[in-house]
């Protein structure tokens, strides 16, 4: 039983630095400063754009636009990525010990399953792990024709790379619907149509 405490306790130490190590690579920044920059352009030839942007229910910006005026913001990545970690169980099964760590961030809760083997001499570590929960930051665009709530930001390099050269997505609102700028091919790609306004 003693032996089983040890290794047991010696498995949540290497899982705590596996966390944080995975934790820092999941709030590691596009470029060297760890600043991200979102740009809304008012491309409306004769109209005021409305442009409200919230994370995780915290207001960034809420901003009248007048024609052809841009409006940017900037946060750091790392100050939107906090990080808690709890033991949930440990418990013995046919197959070895396995332990339920529970990574809370603020967007979501994940879970990560670990497993040791027990037939080894020395433990082998098997780790399912997903990381799932990215900061996300959503923009409502409001004009006399239109309205469009949308996915403005979301902090995964692998889907973004294209549009956030630079740590930068920048959006323009036309009057047929709203484009981003595909930073590799210098040109705006239509992303979303407008919801029609719905008279009051």
């Amino acid at each position: 039983m003693k032996q089983t405490a040890a290794s047991t306790r010696q498995l949540l130490c290497f899982v705590l630095l596996l966390l944080a190590a995975l934790s820092l690579g999941n709030c590691k920044s596009l470029n060297s400063h760890g600043k991200y920059q979102v740009q809304i352009f008012n491309g409306l030839e004769d109209d005021i754009l409305h442009a409200q942007c919230t994370a995780e229910g915290e207001e960034l910006t809420n901003a009248d636009l007048n024609p052809n005026q841009e409006h940017s913001w900037s946060f750091k990545k790392r100050d939107m990525c906090p990080l808690r970690i709890s033991l949930t169980s440990v418990v013995e099964g046919a197959g070895g010990q396995f332990i339920s760590v529970r990574v809370c961030e603020k967007v979501s809760p994940l879970k990560l399953a670990f497993r040791v083997e027990k037939a080894q001499k020395h433990p082998t570590l098997i780790a399912e792990s997903r990381f799932t929960s990215h900061t996300q930051i959503w923009c409502y665009l409001l004009w006399t024709k239109g309205r469009r709530s949308f996915l403005s930001f979301l902090e995964d390099p692998t889907s973004m790379n294209e549009y956030s050269a630079n740590a930068g997505c920048e959006w323009r609102a036309q009057k047929n619907g709203i484009f981003l700028l595909n930073k590799k091919t210098g040109a705006y790609e239509h992303r979303y149509d407008w919801d029609k306004k719905l008279d009051p």
